[in-house]
């Protein structure tokens, strides 16, 4: 073998080249698959249902969140509140959110992120995203409407407090507001042309009970205000009024909400009063007979819990002040002073007639015609809402109280004669144990009467005037909480030891008015008595 052959390899035939090249390039391929494997198992890293979702909730969390009571999507308005979206507009907000991230990854070259992101254009992909971003974007319905000092306007956000204004915020967190601005002193004379309706006294303080009814603070006294007065007396263009100033603040619930539910169901009526300020009941469900014990659910209650249908129960705090309207206001079947206590009238004494119609009677005046449709008019709402907002001002500055009676505050901050006096009218008309023992009974503090009679005497009184008497168990308490009882000294005693008192015996008028038979009950040692009256 020669130098030559020692320095020169052996020739590699041509079939062997053929498959070195062939598995260099099965190598190739080998590791370009392997890098897309990790390539496409990165995006599928980045692009998933739970990253996206948590990606898009950090994004859109402030303009749209999953309500887990509502089992529905809120989104944000500009006008700053939130509202129930449709199960269309959360798509729409969805889909553009997800072209905007296709555009993104476009932009980025990469064409398996792409066809990726694409995917969730589609409807499958899309709805599996909205729900998996509820679990990482969602609120309780209690949050919403919590602020009670502030009020949303077309002008901003108002403190209730001070008057002042600033711009409204997704995190306030509104469902309810008003579509008119806030001009802080704004008046017009129509406006006063409408309160022309109540009593000159009444004004000031009816300032401060609709100013009290911006806020989502309850009356002081838990009162339920009655405005009541015949036909054509102002107090509906009044309320009308108000329903435009307060805006969705303002609901009209109908009458059943009086009445209660009591199965379990849904209760769309008392649903309404969530997150509301004030509340108008326009007719009572019965025009005789006032639901005390209904009234206090929905007026003196901390919370309530009500659902509606296909809804989760919600448990929300009580933040309205409630509005009734009456010609003729409706009996009352409690008796205590604690119930009176918190029904107010709101006079509307006047009659408005019409031009050409004389004027015949000391509370007739003359009919404003401008009046006509006022709650349409721009600017006797805008005044409306600045004597509004200026009367929560007062009242928060009066001890957040529609009214004091402490004798070192200012007469202007008192309860107004006019409606001291309809609701003191009101009771006196409506005192069923009051009426009765002006009726039945005389005070002699010599004598006494059983318990026992004086019920059935109180029965047989108001079956006669068409009304019911309250349980017998209550009927002892009522009477000792009565002011026409306490006014007279009467007092009703358990097992009371009445020697050397003298027993009135009763017995009812049929035997009187037919002379059928009765035997009059005995009085043992230890009775039930009302000491100090005997009967008539």
């Amino acid at each position: 073998m020669d130098i030559q052959d020692l320095l020169m390899p052996e020739a590699v035939s041509e079939d062997e080249q053929t498959k070195q090249v062939a598995a260099a390039t099965n190598a190739a391929a080998r590791k370009a698959a392997q890098a897309r494997a990790v390539h496409k198992a990165n995006v599928e890293e980045e692009i998933n249902d739970s990253a996206l979702a948590r990606r898009m909730a950090a994004e859109l969390g402030d303009t749209m969140t999953f309500v887990t009571e509502w089992k529905k999507w809120a989104v944000y308005e500009p006008a700053g509140f939130w509202v129930e979206a449709s199960p269309q507009e959360a798509e729409r907000r969805v889909i553009e959110w997800i072209e905007g991230f296709v555009e993104e990854v476009k932009e980025g070259g990469d064409s398996v992120a792409l066809k990726a992101a694409r995917a969730y254009l589609n409807t499958g992909p899309r709805t599996n995203l909205l729900k998996t971003a509820a679990a990482f974007v969602n609120i309780s319905s209690a949050r919403f409407d919590r602020k009670k000092d502030l009020l949303l306007t077309a002008s901003g956000v108002v403190n209730l407090r001070t008057g002042e204004i600033r711009a409204a915020r997704p995190d306030d967190l509104f469902t309810k507001y008003t579509p008119y601005a806030y001009e802080p002193g704004f008046k017009h004379e129509l406006l006063d042309a409408v309160l022309g309706a109540f009593p000159d006294d009444a004004k000031l303080y009816l300032q401060r009970v609709v100013g009290n009814g911006l806020t989502g603070y309850q009356p002081s006294d838990a009162s339920v205000f009655f405005f009541k007065g015949g036909g054509r007396n102002g107090k509906t263009t009044f309320l009308e009024c108000l329903k435009a100033f307060g805006g969705s603040n303002v609901v009209s619930p109908p009458s059943s909400l009086l009445i209660g539910n009591r199965d379990g169901g849904a209760e769309p009526e008392l649903m309404m009063l969530k997150g509301a300020r004030t509340a108008l009941i326009e007719e009572l469900p019965d025009a005789k007979h006032l639901n005390a014990l209904a009234v206090k659910r929905v007026s003196g209650s901390k919370t309530l819990s009500a659902r509606l249908l296909h809804q989760n129960t919600e448990t929300f705090e009580v933040t309205n002040t409630v509005f009734i309207t009456a010609n003729v206001l409706p009996r009352v079947a409690e008796t205590d002073d604690g119930t009176w206590r918190r029904l107010v009238v709101i006079p509307a004494p006047f009659k408005f007639i019409r031009e050409g119609e004389p004027l015949t009677e000391p509370n007739h005046r003359r009919q404003n015609d401008a009046l006509v449709n006022a709650e349409e008019n721009a600017d006797i709402i805008k005044a409306g809402l600045a004597w509004a907002v200026e009367g929560a001002m007062l009242w928060f500055a009066n001890g957040m109280k529609e009214y004091s009676n402490d004798t070192a505050t200012s007469t202007d901050m008192r309860l107004p004669d006019s409606v001291s006096e309809a609701s003191a009218t009101w009771r006196e008309n409506d005192d069923k144990i009051g009426s009765w023992i002006d009726a039945r009974l005389d005070q002699d503090a010599s004598t006494f009467v059983l318990l026992s009679d004086a019920y059935d005497s109180y029965k047989e009184y108001l079956k006669s005037e068409g009304r019911q008497a309250e349980a017998a168990s209550t009927f002892r308490v009522n009477f000792n909480q009565n002011a026409r009882a306490k006014d007279l000294g009467l007092v009703a005693l358990a097992k009371d030891r009445h020697t050397g008192l003298n027993h009135s015996m009763w017995e009812p008028e049929e035997v009187a008015l037919y002379g059928r038979s009765y035997t009059a009950r005995t009085a043992p040692a230890q009775a039930n008595t009302i000491r100090g009256a005997r009967f008539k």
